[in-house]
């Protein structure tokens, strides 16, 4: 079946309760399932991917400890695995909430460019709906059970590639990868660090009539569905294990459903 937003008023009758809130008690499993199933698969702006040229996203252990351990290498500073992890919590809250809030300049302080156009073009949306239909939209995180790094990749600024011979470019090659790079000297380059976060947690998005009932008795209570986020810090492993370590983390784009 084809995905749907939130937006999308041409919604099956069959689809859509229209029952009064009082029956809400009434609502059966297939109603809870539905409407689960409409929220994770939604085209609104904010649940699609901000980043297109992204298609096929290497999960696999590998690809974790690779990435993080290479970073590692190049810039002396440790991860603690338990304070990131505190800290991807922490984040994907206050973005939510400073969402709620219309507070896109906070937003801007945290997150990419195309991040916050994506959390505003679905604001947006959200009033033309209010506008035509009368209906009101609202979403939030009530649970976050689960954060996951299921990929990591450390970018390096190498505008010069091209023109190394295969000596150099080798050379370069060993200089980077975290289990040779103690055969050769030091390298000394600048880039990003990338981390790919998947989230399992429960969210409550509601579409209330003018009246306050709700238009679909599936969405009175939060389900469990899964985002992936990636954020990304800048690195110079010139710089001291601590430097690195001050530099911000961004949201730098939401990925689309794995």
């Amino acid at each position: 079946s084809r995905k749907r937003s939130f937006c999308d008023n041409s919604t099956k009758d069959s689809e859509i309760k229209n029952d009064k809130e009082a029956n809400i008690a009434d609502a059966r499993e297939e109603d809870y399932d539905r409407a689960r199933q409409t929220l994770q698969e939604s085209v609104l702006p904010m649940f699609v991917s901000t980043d297109k040229g992204i298609e096929m996203l290497p999960t696999t252990i590998f690809h974790v400890v690779f990435g993080i351990t290479k970073y590692v290498v190049l810039t002396g500073h440790q991860i603690n695995m338990e304070e990131l992890r505190e800290g991807l919590v922490q984040a994907r809250r206050y973005i939510i909430d400073m969402f709620n809030e219309d507070d896109y300049e906070a937003i801007e302080k945290v997150a990419a460019v195309e991040v916050v156009d994506a959390f505003r073009e679905t604001r947006r949306l959200w009033e033309e709906g209010k506008k035509s239909s009368g209906y009101t939209m609202s979403y939030s995180v009530e649970s976050i059970e689960k954060v996951l790094v299921v990929s990591s990749k450390v970018v390096v600024d190498d505008a010069d590639f091209e023109e190394r011979s295969m000596f150099a470019s080798c050379y370069r090659w060993a200089q980077l990868n975290p289990f040779l790079n103690w055969l050769v000297e030091p390298a000394e380059v600048t880039g990003r660090f990338e981390i790919y976060v998947l989230y399992s947690n429960h969210e409550l998005y509601q579409i209330r009539k003018k009246n306050g009932e709700l238009i679909d008795v599936g969405q009175s209570k939060a389900h469990p569905v899964q985002r992936l986020w990636r954020f990304s810090r800048d690195f110079d492993s010139s710089e001291s294990a601590d430097s690195n370590a001050d530099r911000p983390w961004i949201l730098s784009a939401m990925i689309g459903p794995m």
